[in-house]
Order: structure tokens, then C-alpha cells, then sequence
């Protein structure tokens, strides 16, 4: 099973923002993209973009990036999205979470 590489875009549902280009930039390399943003109307909008310029899979989460709850659901809630919603129905390599684990460590070890 081939491993699919995520990227996790804050701001990006703003349609003329920087973060959009970003997202619509990683969705034609064939990235699956999680649209994080506090504008629901805006990030649903840059999903559908998303699917139909890239092809891949995107989704939005809701996200006040000044919170760290916040920062810390919408982890949770993408790590899940992506490692156990695999089109196959399969589970995707469990190392992706353990590496996500880490990241989240050291994150919280800066931000402390």
C-alpha cells in the first residue's frame, strides 16, 4: 500500500489568500489537503475546489488557530480522518501515527 502525503493548511479557505494558493498548489502534487480555518462558508467552498482541481481528498476543519484546544482537536480530527478513512476501507500505516506523536511532543514542548 502506497503511503499519501497530507498537508495541513491554515488559512487556506480564504479564496484569494495565500494559504489557498498553497493548498491548490499541494492538491495537484496529490496531496490530501485539511482546509483549517474559523470560515466554514469559505472552507466549504475550498473543499470542493480542492476535489475538483486536484482529485484527491480534502476536507475542512473548523479551527481557531489562537487556541490550543483548538490546534490540538483539529490534530486529533485529521490524524483520524486520514489514517482510518482509507478509500480501501483499509487502515493506513499505523507509523503515521506514532510520527504524528512525536511532532505533537515536541510542538507542545515549544509552545510551553
Amino acid at each position: 500500500m502506497s503511503e499519501r502525503k497530507v498537508g495541513i493548511v491554515t488559512g487556506a479557505a480564504r479564496p484569494w489568500g495565500m494559504g489557498y494558493q498553497i493548498a491548490m498548489g499541494l492538491a495537484r502534487k496529490g496531496l490530501d489537503i485539511a482546509v483549517v480555518d474559523v470560515r466554514e462558508d469559505w472552507g466549504a467552498q475550498t473543499v470542493a475546489d480542492l476535489k475538483r482541481e486536484g482529485g484527491g481528498r480534502a476536507i475542512f476543519v473548523k479551527t481557531d488557530i489562537t487556541k490550543r484546544a483548538d490546534v490540538a482537536a483539529m490534530a486529533e480530527r485529521v490524524l483520524f480522518l486520514i489514517t482510518i478513512s482509507e478509500p480501501t476501507g483499509r487502515r493506513r500505516n499505523p507509523l503515521s501515527r506514532s510520527c504524528f506523536t512525536k511532532t505533537r511532543e515536541q510542538l507542545q514542548s515549544t509552545t510551553t
